[in-house]
């Protein structure tokens, strides 16, 4: 589809940041997000490409309100036909013009400290290709529920993220767009793809405080609708990660983390068959060292019961606990 906008956008002169938004019916919290972003504190020139994916509620009027209220900084790409999130993506992002690029989904939003503190940290640190940063956890209804990861250091390279597997939050990635090319995939992938090919080019920034609030278990959630198809999008992502210059160790720790999750899916659900298929699958697709690593993720459950039986039975079965750290190793 082709974009209105972009003619006149190509004239006017780049911003130093281009901030893509991703929606589909986001009507119930669209504005927060938005609003969020046009407060941005910073002290150079950004602007916002948000991309609809055809949306059935009211998230086109309020996306609309705020290009019309801020003309030349908000910009909307709006398709008349559903192209599901990961085309979205893309469109969104081939659309920004800033030297650095910073994502957010549509039912996420972000603190105003935000752009300055990442454009600061891509300035300065030149190896690093991209920065993300930690996130304050809410449910559906605001209430708060944890941080988003712990104990990541400030510079870290592809084995890291691979082993520890995929702790990042999309909401608040921000790269460099000159790579844009190199690491947006094709076809459909999870965010961890992006995280791992932008991995592959260079060292990768995290700044240990929160800058971004995501939503947990929305309404529109990709995880809590499409888990399946986002677990077989995970195990595409670590087959791809096989190909790229990482140890055997850090793949080994990501089938591992890989089958742990499988475990706890299959418990929480009482679903042997769903078990014995990703067992099979792994053996089949990864030979010895998907053995191994079983074995590891295997181990890595029965640890993770027996250091704190009541609390940590409660969250294998049936959950996590009120407030905990989501994505900590």
């Amino acid at each position: 589809m082709k974009n209105p906008l972009i003619s006149s956008a190509s004239s006017r002169k780049k911003p130093k940041l281009s901030v893509c938004v991703i929606t589909y019916n986001h009507e119930k919290y669209i504005r927060q997000c938005l609003q969020s972003l046009v407060d941005q504190q910073v002290c150079f020139d950004y602007d916002i490409v948000v991309g609809d994916d055809a949306s059935t509620d009211g998230t086109r009027k309020i996306i609309s309100e705020f290009e019309d209220r801020y003309p030349g900084k908000v910009r909307a790409f709006l398709h008349d036909e559903n192209v599901g999130p990961c085309q979205n993506y893309r469109d969104v992002h081939f659309q920004a013009r800033g030297e650095y690029i910073a994502h957010i989904d549509g039912d996420d939003y972000w603190m105003p400290w935000k752009l300055q503190q990442q454009s600061d940290f891509l300035d300065s640190h030149h190896e690093c290709v991209a920065v993300y940063g930690n996130a304050v956890v809410i449910s559906d209804d605001q209430s708060l529920l944890g941080a988003f990861n712990d104990r990541i250091p400030e510079v870290f390279d592809l084995d890291f993220l691979l082993a520890r597997g995929n702790f990042l939050n999309n909401s608040s990635l921000c790269y460099r767009t000159i790579h844009r090319e190199r690491v947006l995939p094709d076809g459909d992938f999870l965010d961890y793809l992006v995280h791992l090919r932008l991995g592959c080019i260079g060292k990768l920034g995290y700044l240990n405080k929160a800058l971004v609030v995501y939503r947990a278990g929305s309404a529109t959630s990709v995880l809590l609708n499409l888990s399946n198809v986002c677990r077989e999008l995970s195990w595409e992502a670590l087959h791809a990660a096989q190909l790229m210059p990482v140890s055997k160790d850090a793949e080994r720790s990501a089938m591992s983390l890989f089958f742990f999750d499988v475990l706890h899916e299959g418990v929480r659900r009482f679903d042997i068959p769903f078990m014995l298929h990703w067992t099979q699958r792994i053996y089949a697709d990864s030979g010895g060292m998907g053995s191994s690593a079983m074995l590891a993720g295997l181990f890595r459950a029965v640890l993770f019961l027996v250091m704190a039986p009541t609390r940590r039975m409660r969250r294998f079965f049936f959950g996590s606990p009120s407030f905990r750290v989501f994505h900590g190793r």
